[in-house]
């Protein structure tokens, strides 16, 4: 069974430099486990530790897979945006990627909650 995961990433390092290679590193990863991911468009992440309030750049990618190979990618994630304390990702629940001929063979039948759970 597979899931679908999300993983957040920053633009830019905690001393104001690109992880625009890091970024190309990580795609290609995704990739070679999986062999395909959704880029979200960039947009701001904010947190807050303690009193001091952190606003980053940050890019998110979703991707369909299984939970070991998940794992994989996000260790990959913590060696490649190495300055991160920490790295939000999130496992959104199962999915599936279907092609036309099989939606259109399933198309008769009716998606229960127990399968979409």
């Amino acid at each position: 069974m597979q899931n679908l995961f999300e993983i957040v990433l920053p633009l830019e390092t905690n001393t104001g430099g690109s992880y625009d290679e890091a970024h190309e590193t990580f795609r290609r990863s995704i990739l070679d486990a999986v062999g395909g991911y959704t880029e979200m468009p960039d947009a701001f992440g904010t947190r807050l530790d303690g009193d001091k309030l952190y606003q980053d750049r940050v890019r998110a990618y979703r991707v369909l897979c299984t939970v070991d190979q998940w794992m994989t990618l996000v260790d990959t994630a913590f060696n490649l945006f190495s300055d991160q304390p920490a790295i939000f990702h999130a496992n959104l629940g199962t999915a599936e990627c279907l092609t036309r001929d099989e939606w259109v063979n399933k198309g008769s039948q009716v998606l229960d909650a127990a399968s979409l759970s």
